[in-house]
């Protein structure tokens, strides 16, 4: 019996599939993934995630407000929705301030198109500042926050590497103090309003 299951196992792991995009998003196309499926690909691998507490979506839905309000035609918010990080990643982060010029577009924005992606993290922290937070620096987004609601901080991520797949530049605002996009140093969040 085990050596017949270790075989099975053995050629689960040896027999993966890689996604790219286009066969993830045929996999929406047909229904076998709907739009409120909490999923996102990530390096060709299909990321279940987990699902958002009260908190989590309290501190979204803070963000989106703020970052709306101060808008003026800048920059758009996108709330959770998907755009391509290269070919085997199509990220969602909780939200990011987009180029406005993809309205122009008939497909989902691309990473040269994201001014800064921001993840709320609580059970997801070492995801999104592991893997995630790499992928996000390989395709050269110019700067990642990441709501740290375990610490009550906002993690700062700029000067991206993408030949080590790092941030040059890392930091940490907490309770106390505010903080600015890179592109809008005139847009001050006060970590206050957003953690607690």
């Amino acid at each position: 019996m085990y050596a017949g299951l270790w075989r099975w196992l053995t050629v689960a792991v040896l027999d993966t599939y890689r996604f790219n995009v286009d066969s993830y998003e045929k996999l929406f196309n047909a229904g076998i993934i709907g739009e409120d499926d909490r999923v996102e690909l990530l390096n060709g691998e299909i990321i279940v995630r987990s699902p958002t507490g009260f908190r989590h979506t309290n501190r979204v839905n803070m963000l989106n407000e703020l970052l709306v309000v101060e808008a003026k035609g800048r920059y758009l918010v996108s709330p959770q929705n998907p755009f391509r990080l290269d070919e085997h990643s199509m990220l969602e982060p909780d939200l990011a301030l987009v180029d406005r010029s993809v309205l122009r577009q008939t497909r989902h924005a691309e990473a040269h198109e994201i001014l800064l992606a921001i993840e709320v993290a609580d059970s997801s922290l070492s995801y999104d500042t592991g893997t995630k937070l790499q992928a996000y620096a390989r395709a050269g987004i110019p700067e990642i926050w990441i709501v740290d609601l375990t610490n009550d901080q906002i993690l700062v991520y700029r000067e991206p590497d993408t030949v080590t797949a790092s941030y040059q530049s890392t930091f940490a605002v907490t309770t106390g103090h505010s903080t600015s996009p890179l592109g809008f140093p005139d847009l001050l969040i006060p970590v206050d309003q957003i953690i607690s």
